[in-house]
């Protein structure tokens, strides 16, 4: 949800400081609301080591489909607002677009 909120930021003015001054505010908060947690760290536990070959060997479908998965999501990331950017020529219709991918995403 913040992931999809924070593509919102990018319709404000770029060109002023209000976009890292507003971003070091919810950065802040975040880690305020973390620091006054009073839950201990847990326990973890000794995990082994895996190499490539041997995920490949123990789950062959899961390590293909998360490299293919990860190829799909990088390119969708990195190219959907290069082409909507170029579409539309306004960083809000990016902002927008981005946002409701993301939405619909989590909704799904």
């Amino acid at each position: 949800m913040a992931t999809a909120l924070g593509q919102l930021i990018l319709s404000l003015n770029v060109t002023s400081h209000l976009v890292f001054v507003l971003g070091s505010v919810l950065v802040l908060a975040s880690l305020f609301l973390v620091a006054i947690t009073r839950i201990s760290q847990p326990v973890l536990q000794p995990f082994e080591r895996y190499s490539l070959p041997r995920v490949l060997h123990i789950a062959p479908l899961a390590l293909v489909g998360s490299i293919i998965g990860g190829f799909f999501v990088g390119g969708f990331y990195t190219m959907m607002p290069v082409f909507v950017l170029n579409m539309y020529q306004q960083q809000s219709v990016v902002a927008s677009f981005m946002a409701i991918s993301i939405l619909g995403g989590l909704l799904a």
